[in-house]
């Protein structure tokens, strides 16, 4: 799986699809914003994303708290502190290699794990 880091504090989402489905930005960003979603603002809630991959024709499961030993690979809801608020953030969890990707290029240093879509 590629790491692909975002462009901006709001496309999280678009870089964890693109890296999820092995594809570009580019591509994932032009089909989410062009042809789904008709906004500006590259943000996207949890329950976008299920739509985001059904669209892309991938079946996914929910599961109300990421947990490595399900083995799965899938979208992790993470949250962290910056300057005293919680911000929330999407990382990728790849079960093959049992490894996170995180498109931010300055990750902070500890996370909390929420909600998880992997794929079926």
């Amino acid at each position: 799986m590629i790491t692909v880091f975002q462009r901006n504090d709001t496309d999280g989402a678009v870089c964890c699809v693109a890296a999820l489905l092995g594809m570009t930005y580019n591509d994932v960003l032009k089909k989410m914003f062009l042809d789904w979603f008709s906004r500006k603002n590259f943000s996207v809630r949890f329950e976008e994303l299920k739509k985001v991959l059904s669209g892309f024709r991938k079946e996914t499961m929910e599961h109300s708290v990421f947990n490595r030993d399900l083995n799965l690979t899938g979208i992790v809801e993470v949250s962290y502190k910056e300057d005293g608020q919680t911000k929330w953030h999407y990382i990728v969890y790849d079960a093959r290699t049992r490894q996170f990707m995180d498109p931010r290029k300055d990750p902070p240093s500890e996370y909390g794990y929420h909600r998880f879509l992997a794929l079926a």
